[in-house]
């Protein structure tokens, strides 16, 4: 006979705190020296209301960024309403100087039966364009979306296994008094893998396609839905993108293969090359790259570092171009 017992356990619940704040800065060759600070308010009142910005500055772009999330009763993780604002100013060094307003309202969700969470979401984007002190045109956008994804993996900050599918389409029409029409298509999938214990395998696809009527006003338009992130080592900084098609490309398809080997417990050395093209009609005799290079991973408290040293293989004589780059990555994989 069963013989049921009972365990008494005392809980002590304390409020997260009201504010934090993040300050980071850091250096290129492009912005100059940058400074972005996060205030994050958790809890604003009883419903679970949560706020956070973010301000970045540098000497050629400003930006500021909020959310508001409101999260729903019955799963207030994965269910909750997202109302975005952002506001970006940029002088580069093209002498292109504009203006970009933008407000996004989301709304996720999760059903119980699978791992893929849901999201539908509504921007509204001007953007107020000048060039060399001369008016160019103001752009509107408007742009209903949807996009799924699923992350599920084995292990903690390095895992040693793992899937990550993401999937959007956006949608843009005069219908609806957009000054652009267009469509865009991004699928990103990441696998890794773990064999004999100190061997790992990660493989990398990222494919952004976007048919649009109107090429002129793409440049600015595009940097908001567009992961340049995610590139080819090797390349100086927007090489690839800028070379043969002047920021702008509306097609761009790029893998990763990496082979890493674990090194002791928390040091991993990686062996890897990525490779694809980005155009408007991907000509792959010139437009296709490969990159080539080897590197560190190092699991920090803060989260997993990368360090990487990469070669281009493919168009290095077309283009006055150093031979070695660095690269510094800090987050997660998935």
């Amino acid at each position: 006979m069963c013989e049921k017992k009972k365990l008494l356990l005392n809980v002590l619940l304390t409020p997260n705190i009201k504010n934090s704040f993040e300050i980071g800065s850091g250096y290129s060759n492009n912005t100059g020296l940058r400074v972005k600070i996060i205030w994050k308010k958790p809890w604003i009142n009883s419903y679970g209301h949560s706020l956070e910005n973010s301000f970045s500055i540098s000497a050629t772009e400003q930006f500021v960024d909020i959310n508001y999330k409101i999260p729903l009763f019955n799963n207030p993780l994965e269910e909750y309403y997202l109302c975005q604002g952002g506001w970006v100013y940029e002088n580069n060094i093209y002498n292109l100087q504009s203006q970009v307003v933008m407000l996004n309202i989301a709304r996720y969700w999760k059903c119980i039966d699978d791992d893929w969470q849901r999201v539908i979401n509504l921007y509204w984007y001007i953007n107020h364009c000048f060039c060399k002190n001369n008016f160019i045109k103001d752009i509107m956008i408007i742009c209903p979306g949807i996009n799924i994804n699923r992350v599920k993996k084995r292990g903690d900050m390095i895992p040693y296994w793992g899937n990550s599918q993401r999937y959007s389409v956006n949608i843009s029409a005069n219908y609806w008094k957009s000054d652009i029409d267009f469509i865009i298509f991004k699928a990103q999938n990441i696998w890794i893998r773990n064999f004999f214990s100190k061997n790992r395998i990660i493989i990398k696809s990222d494919l952004n396609w976007v048919e649009v009527n109107n090429l002129s006003y793409i440049i600015p338009v595009f940097r908001f839905f567009f992961d340049k992130s995610f590139g080819i080592r090797g390349y100086e900084y927007k090489f690839v993108s800028s070379f043969y098609n002047s920021f702008q490309y509306t097609k761009s398809i790029i893998s990763t293969f990496e082979y890493q080997y674990n090194i002791c417990s928390k040091l991993w050395s990686a062996i890897f090359i990525d490779f694809g093209g980005l155009g408007n009609n991907i000509n792959w005799k010139k437009d296709f790259k490969a990159g080539f290079g080897m590197g560190v991973r190092w699991q920090l408290p803060i989260g997993p570092v990368r360090l990487d040293i990469a070669i281009p293989l493919i168009g290095l004589v077309r283009i006055n171009h150093n031979l070695l780059h660095f690269y510094v990555n800090l987050g997660p994989e998935l």
